[in-house]
């Protein structure tokens, strides 16, 4: 009743891996499987619950999307036609954007091309919240061409490393020479 798969897709080949987690799907309609992995995409795609185990210590619990749903890094990715400028102005003062974490517009990651009329931003967004209905609703008042509008969740491995995130960490008196 109980299956344990322990770094199953280690080795495989591309295609290996697909088969490998298209069985443990298979499998798991009739079986309860342990999936042990350090490719966290691949817990992703398999799994229905998660277990996030680290130091011997039970870190979280959940399905993929609540653990991801609850997690920090949440962000409001938009790209419509105005300047970069007032796009995060617009932006920066729904509910649940996180207007303190708004960095100006110089430190965008990318830059727009020359005579391109679109911007892009990506906008911290607070836990649980979900600013896309509103964020619509201010560019249409706007008369602003959207071209994307999405709620971006942390990925798992950006998860699981917030909840171990400093748990590692040595002591200062630990670096101490005797």
């Amino acid at each position: 009743p109980i299956l344990v798969l322990d770094e199953p897709t280690t080795g495989l080949d591309p295609i290996q891996r697909r088969r490998m987690k298209a069985l443990v799907r298979e499998l798991a309609q009739e079986h309860t499987i342990l999936f042990s992995s350090h490719i966290l995409s691949e817990v992703q795609d398999v799994s229905t619950r998660i277990l996030v185990i680290h130091q011997g210590t039970l870190r979280a619990d959940g399905t993929p999307e609540a653990l991801l749903r609850q997690s920090r890094g949440r962000r409001l990715v938009v790209t419509a036609a105005l300047p970069e400028a007032e796009l995060r102005a617009l932006l920066g003062g729904l509910d649940g954007v996180l207007a303190d974490a708004v960095p100006p517009a110089a430190a965008r990651s990318g830059p727009v091309a020359e005579g391109d009329r679109f911007a892009t931003v990506e906008l911290p967004v607070a836990e649980n919240a979900d600013p896309r209905d509103a964020a619509f609703a201010a560019l249409r008042a706007r008369g602003a061409a959207v071209r994307e509008l999405q709620l971006r969740l942390p990925t798992l491995e950006e998860f699981f490393l917030q909840v171990t995130e400093g748990v590692e960490a040595v002591p200062a008196e630990e670096h101490q020479p005797a």
